[in-house]
């Protein structure tokens, strides 16, 4: 009964309209057409697809034609081709281009050949015979270049045009980022070349020199692509809609790679309205989404509705924004002023965009909520500790020069003290207009104008010796490399655990301690070396207490990959789903160092999903089972009785 109720699940999903596409029709080739003689342009194993007014282009790898079909009626209005085994006929043909500079490219596998079409034959350009050329299956050009995929040799040819001499060839199979196993359909957008790398079931997106840019369909958003064979990336909404051949679907990708709408049900063929067999490629052109349904020798037309967006949510995210950027920009001031600003906020609003993007509208609104309540709060607390820093330090200028107020009152030092009295007093008066960043420099600037103004009095004082403080200066020597040991051993710590907490400040109050004890000036120096130890013991408490929970966290990490590892051995006949698992441990593993508390939370939701997708799996696997033994049940009572009933003796 529960598989029964399964089936009927399945079915009803695979019946279901999809609410950013609405079928309109199928293109098959049955309509009229050239010749009158309709069974001949009916197609069989329909691959690639072009548009061009009103006009869609498709070739066919079996009949060994490229139809132009009429959409309206459904009729052929014209062919590309003719098939044969001569250079200007055609094989097998392939995925298909329509190029403004030279017209129609036709990808002929069969022939091993890239070929233009001139109405109905077509010339040969490289391949063909020569070995140039081993299974071409894709094609994109820009203005300078012509791409051509080989599935024989996992290779993407450049080619120069309009000579179409070979400019360079890539070629690097493997399973990691950037590789290709068995590309097919590509497509050039910019300065970047997206590749239908189906032997990996994902889609590559490489740059110019065919470096690795980003995958779209591994995971990230709970879907995992099967073989994709075709691909197109649509210019105005900049998606990527991916034919996921042996998912029997289309999938919409975003930029940020989330998946944002899927056409048709995963791992279900069938020839209805929003099923597919196979589909091979697909095409966005004058509103529509056209998918060349390979296994069931027809295009089907749908019309393409807008991907919703919350604007609710999205308004909450961008008043976090602002927020997070206002504290953004204080945090470098209060890093001058050796104040140690920590925040979760730019963390949580790109999950909140994360979440958007997957349309979890209500984890994107606690992110951005949590992001604006961080925000808010570290941007009070950076604003009052910059402005008692500022103050301190013009306060403690204010406590160096005061001794020597009397002494310069009539003298020509006297323009210098009121100078730095006001501009001390000024600090106080940026604070309050909130112009933080022009109060920090005025107060850091101040330390070196009160130097130069004790200088000046020393001079005037006629070479009259002062001793200032009980510290020699060698003895405060010494303890300036000390505190300068204990930085670098600091910051390579802090490296080590990629923590970006300042340190700055400390080598600042260093340098100025240097300068001081240069200037003689010991009593400020030991001041200044006492301030710098302060903040020194504070940074290092703090990066101690996050190594800790770095290394908890990481520990946590491990473990939950040995139980999905152990899970994934427990199956009993299906194999559970751990792609969306895996998918939230790596974003854990990539925001450890950054939050490890939210990693632990992440590492815990992936746990909890791999128990269900193992739960799920069992429980499909034992319905299975069960089904099987009642079938068999049924066959054995079933057959008792017929023997009982017509092959038992009879009592006469």
């Amino acid at each position: 009964m529960r598989t029964m109720l399964f089936a009927m699940a399945v079915i009803a999903l695979a019946i279901c309209p999809f609410a950013q596409f609405t079928y309109l029709k199928t293109l098959d080739g049955t309509g009229s057409n050239i010749s009158g003689i309709t069974a001949q342009y009916n197609f069989s194993r329909p691959v690639g697809l072009e548009y061009n007014d009103g006009k869609l282009y498709v070739s066919d790898f079996d009949k060994a034609y490229v139809y132009i079909m009429n959409i309206e009626n459904n009729t052929v209005s014209g062919r590309a081709g003719v098939p044969g085994d001569d250079p200007s006929s055609l094989q097998g043909p392939m995925h298909i281009l329509l190029d403004g500079q030279d017209g129609l490219f036709i990808v002929d596998k069969a022939a091993g050949a890239i070929k233009k079409s001139t109405g109905t034959t077509s010339l040969l350009l490289v391949g063909g015979g020569t070995g140039s050329i081993n299974a071409p299956t894709g094609i994109a050009a820009n203005q300078a270049y012509l791409y051509v995929t080989e599935t024989g040799s996992n290779t993407i040819r450049r080619l120069n045009r309009p000579h179409y001499t070979l400019d360079t060839a890539f070629s690097s199979p493997g399973s990691g980022d950037g590789q290709i196993i068995d590309p097919q359909d590509l497509q050039v957008v910019g300065d970047k070349l997206y590749v239908a790398n189906t032997g990996n079931n994902r889609i590559e997106v490489l740059d110019g020199n065919f470096g690795y840019v980003q995958t779209l369909g591994r995971g990230l958003g709970g879907i995992s692509l099967s073989g994709p064979k075709g691909l197109y990336f649509d210019m105005a909404s900049q998606n990527t809609y991916v034919a996921d051949t042996n998912n029997h679907r289309v999938v919409v990708f975003n930029a940020r790679g989330y998946p944002v709408a899927t056409l048709g049900t995963k791992g279900v063929s069938g020839s209805g309205n929003y099923l597919f067999n196979q589909p091979y490629e697909v095409l966005v052109a004058d509103g529509k989404l056209f998918v060349s349904d390979y296994g069931n020798r027809r295009v089907q037309v749908f019309s393409i509705g807008q991907f919703t967006v919350n604007e609710t949510v999205l308004e909450k995210i961008n008043s976090a924004n602002a927020t997070v950027a206002e504290l953004l920009a204080l945090m470098p001031v209060a890093n001058r002023l050796g104040i140690s600003v920590v925040t979760t906020a730019q963390f949580d609003i790109e999950s909140a965009y994360d979440a958007m993007d997957r349309r979890d509208y209500g984890e994107a609104q606690s992110k951005a909520s949590k992001a604006e309540a961080d925000a808010k709060s570290k941007t009070l607390f950076a604003k009052q500790e910059i402005a008692v820093g500022a103050k301190g330090l013009a306060a403690k200028v204010m406590e160096r020069i005061a001794p020597y107020e009397s002494e310069v009152a009539n003298t020509s030092l006297a323009a210098d003290y009121t100078s730095i009295k006001n501009k001390a007093a000024d600090v106080s008066g940026k604070i309050e207009r909130q112009e933080y960043m022009q109060a920090t420099d005025l107060a850091l600037s101040l330390n070196t104008l009160a130097g130069s103004f004790i200088q000046k009095v020393m001079q005037q004082r006629a070479g009259e010796k002062v001793e200032i403080g009980k510290e020699t200066a060698e003895s405060l020597r010494a303890e300036h490399a000390k505190i300068r040991a204990n930085l670098a051993a600091y910051l390579d710590e802090a490296k080590k655990y990629k923590q970006t907490l300042a340190g700055e400040s400390v080598g600042g109050l260093l340098q100025y301690a240097m300068e001081d004890i240069d200037a003689g000036k010991l009593d400020s120096a030991n001041q200044t070396l006492a301030q710098a130890e302060a903040r020194l013991s504070a940074l290092q408490k703090e990066l101690g207490e996050k190594a800790v929970k770095i290394n908890a966290m990481s520990e946590k990490i491990t473990a939950v990959k040995t139980r999905i590892a152990e899970l994934e051995g427990q199956k009993v006949l299906m194999y559970p789903d751990f792609s969306s698992a895996r998918s939230l441990l790596r974003e854990a593993e990539d925001s450890l160092y950054e939050n490890p508390d939210s990693a632990s939370s992440m590492a815990e939701e992936a746990l909890t999903l791999a128990g269900q997708a193992s739960s799920n799996a069992k429980t499909l696997s034992y319905t299975i089972i069960g089904a099987v033994v009642l079938f068999g049940f049924a066959l054995l009572v079933g057959g008792f009785f017929a023997w009982k009933m017509f092959l038992s003796p009879r009592k006469k």
